[in-house]
């Protein structure tokens, strides 16, 4: 790596003074190893997964599954944990939490946090990755417990990959072959109306608590740290239900 550093001088003649420019070229010898730098003189610097390295190198970029979709996978050493496109996860994986993660630079950078199921020639099975909208591959797998090393991926997962493909093309196929079931519902149900459910809901005994919760607005709060409640729209009695465990605080009703 080669810097050209342009340091200033200010040269003094009596009263007037003039700046002379100087060119200085500084040559360093950069190792890399294992995803750190190490300087001529010895010092440390770290390598970011997240910026692309200054001249060519084969990186241990391979094939994965996360969830169902195929991305690409980097098996980074610099990297201590899993960092996954935001655009691949779903609101219902999302953990809710929101990590600091810390850059190569020094700079931090706080980012939320999904569990989830990847499937790679470097490992498989669930993790808790750090959401990004643009990292430089879709996943990037650092040291976690469970990893293989970059240069020992499982040799048998593009095979293993293609028979799953295989298995699930034959079942398709069954699937498509299948009648469609007719969906059996009582006669009875084709003459209800919202009128005679509303009636029902008032005359039902069993409903008589629920009734009462209706008219005053009882909130019940659950050992979850969820909360319910009944209430009434257009006659009719409806529950509505939140928790922060379920769907990241969605309400329900």
């Amino acid at each position: 790596m080669s810097v050209t550093d342009k340091p200033t001088q200010t040269v003094s003649v009596g009263r007037k003074q003039r700046r002379k420019e100087i060119k200085q070229e500084v040559s360093v010898d950069v190792e890399v190893d294992d995803g750190e730098s190490r300087l001529q003189d010895g010092t440390h610097m770290n390598v970011s997964c997240n910026v692309p390295a200054p001249t060519p190198c084969k990186m241990p970029v391979v094939e994965g599954v996360v969830g169902s979709q195929r991305v690409s996978v980097l098996r980074d050493t610099g990297c201590s944990g899993v960092v996954v496109k935001r655009s691949l996860v779903t609101e219902d994986q999302m953990t809710g939490e929101v990590r600091t993660c810390t850059l190569a630079d020094g700079s931090s950078l706080k980012v939320p946090t999904a569990t989830v199921v990847v499937d790679t020639p470097y490992y498989v099975g669930p993790v808790v990755a750090w959401c990004m909208e643009t990292p430089v591959y879709d996943l990037i797998l650092g040291n976690i417990d469970g990893a293989r090393a970059p240069d020992e991926p499982d040799s048998s997962w593009n095979q293993r990959m293609a028979d799953i493909a295989v298995v699930e093309t034959r079942a398709q196929r069954k699937l498509k072959e299948r009648p469609y079931r007719t969906l059996k519902v009582p006669a009875a149900l084709k003459e209800v109306q919202p009128s005679d459910i509303e009636t029902a809901q008032q005359e039902d005994d069993s409903l008589v608590k629920i009734r009462d919760m209706v008219t005053s607005d009882e909130v019940k709060e659950r050992r979850d740290g969820g909360k319910s409640r009944f209430f009434k729209h257009r006659g009719l009695i409806y529950r509505e239900y939140q928790s922060p465990a379920v769907a990241n605080g969605r309400t329900f009703k």
